[in-house]
């Protein structure tokens, strides 16, 4: 999950002790860069075993874009040695072309947990049953500051902007990332704002990194006005740190779901240019749907989204996400209890 709940770095140990802080049993976590020679890792196989059940770790990867056979292979290897598999706070979905594999995985897992209600409808078809005894709380790592005891310090600072795009191909619609990521970047330094491009996925060899794409926006925005002037950060930000990086802005306008509720997470309002359906149906979980559009809609629509969003007065906006948040930390929490 971008580095809250993901399998990277010193993650597993600090979700393995919140887990236990919450009295949910020993919990098998688990990268899932799901090669055939991780299937046979005696290792891996050894943490099956001694787990009280294997939880699929939360985000939006069990879809067709990203192949499901591997996903399929480690919940047999699993069950193969009679533990549950949860599908803990996921978006699912769509499957218009491997609806058996899907519908496979879906008959095979003890448990679904979605979060958000558009991924509940991807399943009516596929799984009856699963669809039928799913629950549907929030995403997650809303509920990072009350289980961390982190808290935003920062004044805001109301020129200061962060922004996020991401390489995207899939879909039948062309989401032209670059051109309007271009096009947006340059409306917010002609208003006057100081730019930042940050992103929960940089910095990390061998995986995505969007600090690419941010550079190639910045390179071709500065060749239309030679005075467009940006900060790309580059590094990889530990959740605390992001936020630490993240609070004081005014606002963010992103594609990253976990960049947005990052934003929120840091006191700072966020608009998500969504690529999946999760954008739309983890905001409208929380109340926050008006402050979200797909990247695949035309220009002229999503800065029709966009300007009340930068228009909006500060203060009242924060409050609005404020309350968002408090809604979505108790409905993150339920996740927790629903294991």
């Amino acid at each position: 999950m971008d580095g809250y709940l993901s399998g990277q770095k010193v993650y597993p140990k600090r979700f393995k002790r919140l887990m236990r802080k919450l009295d949910v049993g020993r919990v098998g976590l688990m990268r899932l860069y799901l090669e055939n020679k991780c299937n046979n890792s005696k290792n891996l196989i050894e943490h099956i075993k001694n787990s009280d059940y294997v939880i699929l770790c939360p985000g939006g990867f069990i879809h067709e874009y990203y192949g499901l056979v591997g996903i399929l292979e480690m919940v047999e290897r699993v069950k193969y040695e009679n533990k549950p598999v949860y599908i803990v706070a996921q978006s699912l979905g769509p499957f218009n072309n491997n609806n058996h594999v899907a519908k496979n995985i879906l008959e095979k897992v003890d448990k679904v947990i979605l979060r958000e209600e558009i991924s509940k409808k991807n399943i009516r078809e596929l799984d009856k049953q699963t669809y039928e005894s799913c629950k549907v709380t929030t995403d997650v790592a809303f509920a990072y500051r009350r289980l961390f005891n982190y808290d935003p310090k920062s004044e805001t600072h109301k020129r200061r902007v962060l922004l996020n795009f991401r390489k995207w191909n899939h879909g039948k619609k062309k989401a032209n990332v670059v051109k309007k990521g271009v096009e947006i970047s340059k409306r917010l330094f002609n208003k006057g704002y100081n730019l930042e491009f940050i992103s929960t996925c940089q910095g990390v060899r061998g995986y995505t990194d969007d600090s690419k794409i941010s550079k190639k926006i910045v390179k071709k925005a500065k060749k239309d006005n030679p005075s467009f002037n940006a900060k790309v950060h580059t590094q990889r930000y530990e959740p605390e740190k992001l936020l630490r990086v993240m609070d004081g802005a005014a606002f963010y306008v992103g594609m990253r779901l976990h960049g947005a509720i990052s934003a929120i997470l840091a006191d700072v309002p966020a608009f998500n240019i969504g690529y999946e359906h999760k954008s739309e149906g983890v905001y409208r979980t929380v109340g926050l749907q008006e402050y979200t559009i797909e990247i695949t809609a035309p220009m002229d629509k999503i800065i029709g989204r966009l300007a009340p969003f930068v228009e909006e007065d500060l203060s009242a906006q924060r409050k609005k996400f404020r309350k968002a948040l408090r809604t979505a930390e108790e409905k993150a929490i339920e996740t927790f209890e629903l294991i």
